[in-house]
């Protein structure tokens, strides 16, 4: 699988319908016009960046009330469909290592 397929969180709410419209204008502009439009991009990608930052409270942050733990084996659940078959079970296999830590710091401590 490839990882352009795939869209975060993160892209869907920085990507706007406008913003994706202009994208997809790009390779159609003539040379000359083009580094306009890349600028124009950039704008509005910056903006609807600080749209977002300011909403603090719709954060793309998944750390609230959560342990460590719990995070840590998310995110890694998270970077699966980007990955190849080998660092799947990369990441398989901390997950498992991560889960017997943590079995044996809920047992000694």
């Amino acid at each position: 699988m490839e990882a352009a397929n795939f869209f975060t969180e993160y892209d869907r709410k920085m990507q706007t319908k406008e913003l994706q419209m202009i994208k997809t204008m790009l390779p159609f502009v003539e040379d000359s016009k083009k580094q306009q439009l890349h600028m124009l991009i950039m704008f509005l990608e910056l903006q609807q960046f600080t749209r977002e930052l300011s909403n603090s409270q719709n954060s793309l942050s998944a750390q609230e009330h959560r342990s460590p733990g719990e995070i840590r084996m998310d995110m890694c659940e998270a970077l699966k469909p980007y990955c190849n078959e080998r660092e799947r079970e990369t990441i398989d296999n901390l997950l498992n290592l991560f889960s017997v830590m943590e079995s044996y710091d809920a047992m000694f401590h």
